[in-house]
């Protein structure tokens, strides 16, 4: 059970995957982590987000993404829900990451930046919805000796 919970809801357009980092930024900031941390969760909300809009729905701008930053226990847990297409794993092991950095091609990276910014990632389908649950453990408080 978490101890906050923190929801937004986006419409699937472009121009709100700023607003949704912002508010991501603002609640990690609050939270207590660092400057670095800050950037990597506002960072994985972003691409996650971007993920939906032209992948999941098409770029069509008709429908919602939902957002939830929760605290439980030792860390936060950002959920991003959408009723759009689901999302295949398996087709992250195909890409060639050196030949999409070689090619300077857009996009093809969402997910693996998230995997280097979030401690762990979790995805599942339940019914027609896309569940991603981005995992970031709370920063440790200082042991004094």
């Amino acid at each position: 059970m978490a101890e906050r919970e923190y929801q937004f809801r986006i419409i699937s357009a472009v121009p709100q995957l700023e607003k949704v980092r912002k508010w991501a930024s603002y609640i990690a900031r609050a939270l207590g982590f660092g400057d670095r941390a800050v950037f990597e969760i506002e960072l994985s909300v972003y691409e996650a987000c971007a993920n939906v809009i032209e992948h999941a729905y098409a770029n069509n701008p008709n429908n919602y993404i939902d957002v939830k930053l929760a605290v439980e226990l030792d860390k936060l847990v950002v959920t991003i829900r959408d009723e759009g297409g689901a999302f295949e794993a398996s087709s992250l092991k195909d890409k060639d990451i050196a030949k999409i950095i070689e090619t300077e091609q857009d996009g093809g990276l969402g997910m693996h930046i998230i995997e280097a910014c979030m401690d762990e990632i979790l995805y599942r389908r339940h019914g027609r919805e896309n569940i991603l649950e981005l995992i970031k453990y709370l920063p440790r408080a200082p042991t004094s000796s």
